[in-house]
């Protein structure tokens, strides 16, 4: 294969993004039980049916007052209040709050009617069962939620495309859904090609190599929320690779290859995806470093990746170019973390080609910035991703960055290795 059109990423990722507006996905929307919405893609606009809170309420320990009527207490001259009882939680009937009386309310209480402040705790005094001395003035609303404070009903409280987090999950059942409309899993199936590659499990012999590819792009599919349509295992051989992959792309709205997108006469990968009816190469190869020998082709209106057969080159492409185009077939705009770092030696370019260099990071300088450590390792080692923090990008123009730079790092998990914060 001959990389005889090589695209810039920026390039390679607009050519996915208008493939991708006209993509055929096998994608529809499904109702779920909310315990098991974490992670799924909303499908619609959830709007509120309730108020949250349905009532107002004290969000302190105290007393439940008229705040006129302590606005002048002070320690010197505390107001004197008639202490008629209290709210409890769970209390269905809400009674009426009288002049010159209080009530105690406990955090989370339902307040009186007529009340509109609270008093903490600490800054009352019970002289005995009946009278109260408040020490402190409160204003209108103090130490009180009222009733939709959080959420007014018919308030549209999430969008459709939102990737949903456990808080997520808590506001939904703070607003009594018990069954959430996401988008069904995309399906995308995974071929690890070549000869000299065997299993996790299988027997080893001199000159194999275990599928470190195949199982690591499965497991951030499945991280992702996809459905693996498969995980295959093939030699380089041209009409079982052909067999096999006609047969994952029938099942699947995407396939990835892994390996045999290199340029090498055993390398089926590019004839495989164009001897299909209705078939194109639309990347032949990426300005970037690692990763240059990544096609990416199509097959009707469906999308094929190869990756490079390089353990951490594969991973990196799988995040700088499968992500965006899953994130985009599920109509979500899930945004990779980055943050400021200080460098701590220098990194050097790839002249014409993006640079990505992976780092470790660590804890804080003087100026609040994270330290940044740069992973020097080929990128045949997979060891390479499993130390990173995440890397850093240089464009094909940068000579290099010199160390102190601060630069910005995208992350590839969010917390520090353990031992990072000692260094």
């Amino acid at each position: 294969m001959d990389f005889f059109d090589v695209k810039t990423l920026d390039e390679g990722l607009k050519i996915i993004e208008a493939f991708g507006r006209r993509a055929e996905v096998s994608q529809q929307f499904e109702t779920v039980p909310l315990s098991e919405a974490v992670g799924r893609v909303l499908g619609r606009n959830i709007v509120s049916p309730v108020d949250l809170p349905d009532f107002h309420r004290s969000t302190v320990d105290g007393y439940a007052v008229f705040a006129h009527e302590v606005q002048g207490a002070s320690e010197a001259i505390p107001s004197l209040m008639t202490l008629a009882g209290e709210m409890t939680m769970g209390q269905e009937e809400i009674v009426a709050l009288r002049p010159g009386e209080t009530l105690y309310v406990p955090t989370g209480g339902p307040l009186p009617d007529g009340a509109d402040g609270v008093v903490m705790i600490e800054y009352c005094e019970k002289m005995d069962d009946t009278i109260l001395l408040v020490k402190r003035p409160v204003y209108p609303g103090e130490n009180v939620s009222y009733k939709g404070d959080d959420v007014a009903r018919d308030e549209e409280v999430m969008e459709a495309g939102r990737r949903l987090s456990p808080y997520d999950i808590g506001l939904l059942a703070g607003l009594g859904i018990g069954d959430v409309p996401v988008m069904k899993k995309l399906r995308v199936g995974v071929i690890s090609t070549g000869d000299e590659i065997i299993a996790a499990t299988d027997p080893y012999t001199f000159g194999k190599i275990r599928d470190i590819n195949g199982n690591a792009l499965s497991a951030a599919l499945k991280e992702y929320g996809v459905t693996v349509t498969g995980h295959h295992l093939v030699k380089d051989d041209y009409e079982a690779l052909r067999e096999v992959f006609k047969s994952t792309l029938r099942d699947s709205d995407c396939v990835l290859f892994s390996g045999g997108s290199s340029v090498g006469v055993r390398d089926f990968t590019q004839e495989v995806i164009t001897s299909c009816e209705d078939s194109e190469i639309l990347i032949h190869g990426l300005a970037v470093k690692p990763g240059k020998p990544t096609i990416v082709g199509r097959v009707g209106r469906k999308l094929v990746f190869g990756l490079p057969g390089h353990p951490s080159a594969a991973l990196l492409l799988y995040n700088l170019v499968v992500v965006p185009y899953l994130d985009q077939l599920n109509q979500t705009s899930l945004e990779p973390i980055r943050v400021a770092a200080r460098l701590k030696s220098r990194v050097h370019g790839a002249p014409g080609r993006d640079a990505f260099v992976m780092v470790t990071l660590g804890p804080p300088d003087a100026d609040g910035y994270l330290e940044a450590t740069p992973i020097h390792a080929k990128s045949g080692m997979i060891t390479l991703l499993s130390k990173a923090s995440g890397f850093i990008r240089l464009s094909r123009d940068d000579e290099g960055f010199r160390e102190g730079r601060v630069v910005m790092v995208t992350r590839l998990r969010n917390t520090l290795h353990p031992g990072d914060e000692k260094r």
